[in-house]
């Protein structure tokens, strides 16, 4: 059994902006690195074998989509230390209800679309001088989504794996 994260993975360029700005702000207050992505689900335990299948069989189904931002945020939760919301757009909460369905995954919890910038535990008023910074630094819009990861998430940031990528093609 392994546990795994469902990630969608920022397409070209979006990709490597955002993993610069995620390093930038790593070594700059000294928290984890970690690759872009928008989490789907999370905490899935399974054989690699089942996930591996249901993840592209979700795939299949799910057509590429464009992620739109709608601001910089931040929370006093470890892995929601610094993100950029995004717009639930049709497209993007009907991939994460069929991921629920094809994952046969249940949580109580709302599904706050993200795209963490920095994992940690920062005081607020830092967290408002990074946002603040940030604003102006982020032109981009949004970013297309082309593809979904099942990664590993077992242990610390630095030590998640990538299992497999898939291609959407729905």
């Amino acid at each position: 059994m392994v546990e795994c994260s469902l990630w969608l993975k920022p397409a070209g360029k979006a990709y490597d902006n955002l993993a610069d700005l995620i390093t930038i702000l790593s070594r700059k207050y000294s928290s984890p690195v970690f690759r872009p992505h928008i989490t789907l689900l999370d905490k899935l335990i399974g054989s690699e074998q089942d996930l591996l299948s249901r993840a592209s069989a979700l795939a299949a189904v799910v057509s590429p989509l464009r992620v739109q931002y709608a601001k910089i945020d931040y929370l006093d939760q470890y892995f929601k230390c610094l993100f950029i919301r995004v717009k639930k757009t049709h497209d993007l909460m009907q991939a994460h209800v069929r991921a629920r369905e094809i994952f046969e995954w249940q949580s109580e919890a709302e599904y706050m679309p993200h795209l963490s910038l920095m994992y940690g535990n920062l005081p607020s008023m830092t967290k408002k001088e990074i946002v603040s910074d940030l604003r102006g630094n982020l032109r981009s819009i949004g970013f297309d989504v082309k593809s979904v990861q099942l990664v590993v998430t077992e242990g610390q940031p630095k030590e998640w794996t990538l299992m497999k990528e898939f291609r959407l093609k729905g």
